[in-house]
């Protein structure tokens, strides 16, 4: 097991994927796949078509590399592609679907960026 990093915000690196030298993870080849793969168990395993928001008191910025976001228990992760998107697509709730028709993302892909989004507190679901 490899060391833990540290990112310029105090923050857990390691889930953002290896450094230099380290094997890389087996997942989906999207940014977000090291942060799924770094959970042993995802927090749930079927997502219901409720309505998603952003989770309260998350900070968050757009930077070069993405969209930067500090969930309240968690560190910050740089999200990109889809994650990136719907998060941007999340100003107002919005539905699996919906956000898929907002991101212009298959509805598979939202649902994994939304569970990953979950399991680092980032959203929840409203009802």
């Amino acid at each position: 097991m490899s060391a833990r990093r540290v990112n310029k915000w105090g923050g857990d690196a390691t889930i953002l994927g290896p450094a230099a030298g380290e094997p890389a993870p087996v997942g989906p080849p999207h940014r977000g796949a090291a942060i799924a793969t770094a959970v042993a168990a995802p927090l749930v395993t079927a997502l219901p078509q409720g309505r998603w928001s952003r989770s309260p008191n998350v900070v968050f910025r757009s930077t070069l590399q993405g969209v930067m976001v500090l969930p309240p228990e968690g560190t910050a992760v740089v999200l990109s592609g889809v994650a990136a998107g719907v998060w941007e697509a999340l100003t107002q709730p919005a539905m699996a679907d919906q956000l898929a028709q907002r991101t212009s993302g298959a509805v598979d892909d939202v649902l994994d960026a939304l569970r990953e989004l979950q399991v680092m507190g980032a959203v929840r679901e409203i009802r």
